[in-house]
């Protein structure tokens, strides 16, 4: 959120595997160590949204993800449009499924 704001965007929508961290953004119950940049980020956005995708739907996140954690420490990787170790896209109006 804080780089939605460096960026000078003012609506957002984050997607998040974890259904914790999404369900405490949007309650306001923030790790106190997080709140005050918490704070300051809501202020400089017109509208943000924060929603819960399994991460099974969401495999561009995924893969993202999974190399960020491969970063040293400090590391930063920038992309401006899709990143080429992105080989498979979700499609649009998809449904994908998730069986226990």
């Amino acid at each position: 959120m804080e780089l939605a704001g460096n960026f000078n965007w003012n609506k957002i929508w984050i997607e998040t595997d974890s259904e914790v961290v999404a369900n405490s953004f949007l309650t306001n119950y923030v790790p106190w160590q997080l709140k005050s940049r918490w704070y300051r980020a809501c202020k400089r956005l017109q509208e943000w949204r924060i929603t819960h995708i399994y991460s099974e739907a969401n495999f561009s996140a995924d893969q993202m993800a999974k190399r960020a954690a491969g970063l040293m420490k400090g590391e930063e990787e920038w992309h401006w449009g899709r990143p080429q170790f992105l080989t498979v896209l979700e499609v649009p109006h998809h449904k994908y499924f998730r069986f226990h």
